[in-house]
């Protein structure tokens, strides 16, 4: 599933998941102000390595930058919560 990057006139960043690329919009209604907001262009196709290890088998795996992201901000807001 991709991830689209949408940005309104207004400033307003959007990310929409899209369950095939050929439904892919160019545009989405802003859910801030109304107006129509833009496909933005994504960054260049990449992956992360990373190593994933629970103590008996350690193995690589590939992430999309896209899920490093979300990961990132889910552990920020489990820390911010915490305190």
């Amino acid at each position: 599933m991709p991830l689209i990057s949408y940005l309104c006139s207004c400033g307003e960043f959007t990310k929409k998941y899209v369950k095939a690329a050929k439904n892919v919009a160019s545009f989405t209604i802003c859910i801030k102000c109304g107006l129509e907001a833009q496909r933005t262009l994504g960054n260049a196709t990449s992956s992360v390595k990373i190593v994933i290890d629970n103590g008996l088998m350690a193995k690589k795996i590939e992430i999309s930058p896209d899920i490093m992201e979300i990961n990132d901000e889910r552990s920020r807001k489990d820390f911010t919560e915490e305190d």
